[in-house]
């Protein structure tokens, strides 16, 4: 008996090891906390560049960067790409008294590449549009409220969340769209012509589609987090884990 215990326990920790998941790689983040605008905190070195340096400020809260109306204010950079059919996710929040922008003015964009595309304004909300493809449209938005904005795309499918901070994470559309990544631009739209003057906190992108529970914990910890990569899904299990080898052991006990 005492060997099936210990039998037991072997496979209670490779199983705990085996439905460990890796963190989700990053590949550029900017938090704006530190008082810089353009550092990539991520250390690939997708550096910022603003277009008009006085229409782009540090907000007074102290973790996010506020663009400006100009309809050339806006941060871009120019050396992160990722290829059509590259699985990844764009993460950020958003806070704007701007509710009715007008058409097309964009939280985040792509203007170059085989398929160019925006979060932006339009119908009545906040939509995701491509190419060729209109996934998701009207969408409303509250006055100086921060919303949790994703785009995530497994390399075939694309899905958009919007959700309000304190909400349950929501996902708004999804839909059968290849989207890739050339100059990834941060508050104007594909054309760079109409920017959305409002604070940007916590923008992040990585090279994998995250799930909705991975996005969950950034909305959990709120627009003025540090939160980068998710944490491996296995912690939750120990627990569970600890229960059945005590079940287990008290069992072996009785006997």
């Amino acid at each position: 008996m005492k060997r099936s215990y210990h039998t037991c326990l072997a496979m209670l920790f490779v199983t705990v090891l085996t439905v460990s998941t890796t963190p989700a790689a990053i590949l550029a983040h900017y938090d704006f906390r530190d008082g810089n605008l353009l550092d990539d905190e991520s250390g690939n070195g997708h550096t910022l560049t603003p277009t008009v340096s006085e229409g782009i400020t540090l907000n007074p809260d102290g973790f996010s960067a506020h663009i400006g109306v100009n309809n050339s204010n806006y941060l871009k950079a120019e050396s992160l790409s990722g290829s059509p059919g590259s699985p990844y996710t764009i993460s950020l929040w958003f806070k704007t008294t701007l509710t009715n922008p007008g058409v097309n003015a964009s939280v985040v964009s792509s203007p170059f590449g085989s398929s160019v595309w925006q979060i932006s304004w339009a119908n009545g909300g906040m939509r995701v549009n491509g190419d060729a493809v209109l996934p998701t449209a009207g969408v409303p938005l509250d006055s100086n409220t921060w919303y949790h904005v994703a785009l995530v795309t497994d390399g075939i499918n694309s899905h958009f969340y919007l959700t309000r901070d304190g909400d349950t994470i929501n996902l708004r559309d999804s839909a059968t769209m290849v989207f890739g990544i050339t100059d990834l631009q941060i508050g104007v739209n594909r054309i760079r012509n109409t920017s959305w003057e409002g604070d940007y906190a916590g923008v992040a992108v990585y090279d994998e589609a995250l799930s909705a529970g991975q996005l969950s914990v950034a909305l959990e910890n709120g627009p003025g987090s540090i939160y980068v990569v998710p944490e491996p899904a296995s912690i939750p299990l120990w627990g569970v884990g600890f229960w059945l080898l005590l079940a287990i052991r008290r069992r072996w006990i009785l006997r």
